[in-house]
């Protein structure tokens, strides 16, 4: 009674890639989280990207995971972004085990952006020493650091009216 109907449903672990998913990392958080594919479609007014994320081990930290639309320019903040735990922000890392497989739907309206053309930079973010925010180390398969510790999805992202 007075809960609207809503039911809680606890996240079940996933331990299996989506069909069609090769799950070869194309980059690495820290030592806790790999990004094995990702999908970005345009829909009227907003981008829906789809990240594939694996635990590389049992979750020991709560990191936020964003997603940044930005100007390939740089210097500028995110046009937009959609930053929180994963799965509507309702799974948080800490909870992730080993070779889990978490699928992450980010919803980023665009309907107010400016034309042009735009980067997606993906990663994960936490407290560090003095609850100080610092970005997740993020290196690419090869184990070259990303910038800034952001991956850039390699997609091109083209805003039009």
């Amino acid at each position: 009674g007075g809960d609207g109907g809503l039911v809680f449903t606890p996240n079940e672990p996933v331990f299996e890639l989506p069909e069609g998913v090769v799950g070869e990392a194309t980059a690495v958080f820290g030592d806790a989280i790999a990004l094995v594919d990702y999908t970005v479609e345009k829909q009227d007014d907003r981008l829906t990207v789809t990240l594939i994320w694996q635990a590389l081990g049992d979750g020991q930290t709560d990191y936020t995971r964003f997603v940044h639309l930005v100007n390939p320019a740089g210097g500028q903040p995110p046009l937009a972004q959609a930053d929180g735990f994963p799965v509507f922000n309702t799974y948080p890392t800490s909870q992730w085990q080993t070779g889990e497989v978490v699928t992450d739907v980010v919803v980023l309206p665009v309907g107010q952006t400016p034309p042009g053309d735009y980067d997606l930079l993906v990663g994960f973010y936490g407290a560090g020493e003095g609850g100080v925010v610092e970005r997740v180390t993020a290196v690419a398969k090869n184990g070259a650091p990303f910038p800034n510790d952001a991956v850039p999805l390699p997609t091109e992202v083209r805003l039009r009216n």
